[in-house]
């Protein structure tokens, strides 16, 4: 298949060759890890589909994709793929702890399934609301962007039993004793 020259191996596949090979694509729901890796879980399909921690694209926890197949099962290898899409945002909370840094929020995320904080909006936030326990859902990430994923509504978990909390209109957390 591949021809030798200068007794090294050519690479470089013939124009036929580029054509004729075909990527199978899936969708299915992001289970993500910790480490930033995930895998493609498909409804009916026992076997999953490991993506990369750099082939995520972008993809978190709950999200529905759609997945390139890079390599097949061989023996002891797993399928893998790389997302391709981004069909529908995991309307999923995860839940962490309220840090406020000057003019930046964030949600330092405590799930098993998120290793990205959340940057959040600090309009409407005060000092008495760092280190809340919260919860964020994902709204936005710019694609090819070092920014961190975003969430605009937050809503409190509390910090104490006694304490109780609402949503503001803004997205705001509400803090009543």
């Amino acid at each position: 298949m591949h021809q030798k020259r200068n007794g090294k191996r050519d690479r470089k596949f013939s124009k036929k060759e580029k054509t004729d090979r075909r990527v199978e694509e899936v969708t299915g729901i992001v289970s993500m890890t910790r480490e930033g890796y995930g895998f493609l879980i498909r409804e009916g399909i026992k076997e999953d589909i490991f993506i990369n921690s750099r082939k995520l694209r972008g993809a978190l926890h709950g999200d529905k994709v759609r997945v390139a197949l890079l390599a097949k099962n061989t023996g002891n290898r797993r399928v893998e793929g790389e997302v391709i899409e981004i069909l529908e945002r995991s309307k999923k909370a995860f839940t962490g702890i309220l840090q406020i840094t000057g003019e930046q929020a964030w949600v330092i995320t405590s799930g098993k399934n998120m290793p990205y904080d959340i940057s959040v909006s600090t309009e409407g936030l005060s000092r008495e609301n760092n280190g809340m326990k919260v919860a964020a859902v994902v709204d936005h990430w710019p694609r090819r962007s070092p920014a961190r994923p975003g969430s605009a509504p937050i809503a409190s978990l509390g910090v104490i039993a006694t304490s109780s909390s609402s949503l503001t209109s803004s997205g705001a957390c509400s803090i009543s004793p």
